[in-house]
């Protein structure tokens, strides 16, 4: 018994002090997510690493679809009042052309048809998501999380959603992951920076040294697990 708990603390401080998705949870969100208007965000963030306004400032126009990439040329200003999309990008390294995964490809391609927005996301009424839209969209992800795992598998209070997520999400958490799964799959500094629309290598650097530093800390944590049952 005292084993067992013993495990169980180390695996709740691990997931304590991750910063970014594994691939195991980044798949549950998407899972989670399926069937709503989340699911899309959180696949184009988990798949692509724009930021929050370049997500939501993403026009069909800027989806290549013969090329299979996504230029990234346009940038959303979310406010109170109203949101506006320009080309005016947070700064010139952010204009860059990001590769589309397979995944990220079919369902781009399932929302093209019949697509009568110019924004990929976007609100009923066609124009961009505002910032009140967002956070409905994101409170849909929020209503499928639980503090307690011993909470997963049941219904959300006055609602029929099933909670399926034992972490909590938020946009740049998933442009991080995004970065990480770049970093495992052994692209260069310069690659990765081109790709994350970093001005400089050193704000890459920095997101490499804090993954090394969350390996480093989730491989010390097991080894101390495993020392002591």
């Amino acid at each position: 018994m005292q084993n067992r708990q013993s495990r169980q603390f180390c695996e709740s401080a691990a997931k304590q002090r991750r910063k970014t998705l594994t691939a195991e949870q980044s798949q549950r969100l998407l899972d989670a997510t399926r069937g709503t208007r989340a699911y899309l965000f959180c696949l184009l963030a988990l798949q692509t690493g724009m930021r929050r306004g370049e997500l939501c400032g993403l026009m069909w126009s800027d989806v290549d679809f013969p090329a299979g990439v996504i230029h990234v040329r346009h940038n959303a200003l979310l406010t109170n009042a109203q949101t506006t999309v320009s080309d005016t990008l947070k700064t010139s390294a952010a204009v860059r052309d990001i590769p589309i995964p397979p995944t990220l490809f079919a369902e781009l391609v399932k929302e093209r048809k019949g697509a009568k927005s110019l924004y990929v996301l976007h609100m009923e009424n066609g124009k961009p998501l505002s910032k009140s839209s967002l956070k409905c969209l994101l409170q849909m992800i929020e209503n499928r999380t639980v503090d307690n795992p011993d909470d997963l598998w049941t219904t959300a209070p006055h609602s029929k959603v099933i909670r399926t997520l034992d972490f909590h999400v938020h946009p740049h958490q998933l442009r991080h992951t995004y970065i990480t799964r770049l970093f495992e799959s052994g692209l260069d500094i310069k690659e990765i920076q081109y790709l994350a629309g970093h001005a400089t290598v050193n704000m890459t650097l920095r997101v490499y040294t804090h993954y090394q530093h969350e390996s480093r800390q989730q491989s010390t944590a097991q080894k101390v697990c495993a020392a002591f049952g």
